[in-house]
């Protein structure tokens, strides 16, 4: 099963798994947010060293229910705010959005689109008002998700390989962070992404290695 995992920022765990679900967990607020330089078992806080199977009573951590969404593979979830975006990856070939702001068992697919020409979305982040998806076969998706309900695809960067993204603000800028794979190469093409419809390369960092773009 090939998992990942999310948090919404109050205790709650999105988790992905291969075969169209997602199960949503419950972590005690304590276990994040505590300062307390000794362990007390017994006192419903979950502390520092202390464990599930070391004080169960105090940290459970709770399944409070599951997603099933049907069609593709869930590789990543990230969260901001409210909403839970995913890349949806082998047939399914999209990206999708999920209110969180409703009981969990009203939560589903709120929007999808279809990304052209994609076969395997391997990572997203998001910032602002965009989700960047970098898929194996196609390159970079950039997505306006201004509108959570109503995502639209604003520009596709052909590239190599790309597995995995991270984007940082840097000054005025905002930069994509890409990881590509090449048979047994690793590459790193920094990218400014600050106006998504003119992508700027700005940097390779590798291992023997070169990009198509």
């Amino acid at each position: 099963v090939n998992q990942a995992s999310a948090c919404q920022g109050n205790g709650t765990v999105f988790g992905s798994v291969r075969h169209d679900k997602i199960r949503i967990l419950d972590i005690p607020d304590e276990i994040f947010n505590s300062t307390l330089t000794a362990s007390v078992c017994g006192n419903s806080l979950c502390e520092q060293d202390e464990f599930y199977n070391t004080c169960e009573e105090d940290c459970t951590i709770k399944s409070i229910g599951s997603l099933n969404l049907a069609h593709g593979w869930y590789p990543r979830i990230v969260i901001q705010g409210d909403w839970a975006y995913l890349a949806k990856g082998e047939s399914a070939r999209g990206f999708a959005t999920l209110n969180l702001n409703k009981p969990v068992d009203e939560i589903g697919i709120d929007a999808e689109i279809h990304l052209p020409g994609a076969g395997f979305q391997n990572n997203l982040d998001v910032y602002g008002n965009y989700a960047y998806v970098v898929d194996f076969n196609s390159g970079l998706y950039i997505i306006d998700v201004s509108n959570p309900f109503s995502p639209v695809l604003v520009n596709n960067i052909s590239m190599a390989k790309a597995n995995s993204i991270k984007i940082v603000p840097y000054g005025s800028q905002i930069v994509a962070y890409i990881g590509h794979l090449r048979s047994q190469d690793k590459c790193l093409s920094v990218r400014d992404v600050t106006n998504p419809m003119d992508i700027l390369l700005l940097g390779i960092g590798s291992y023997s290695c070169t990009l198509d773009s």
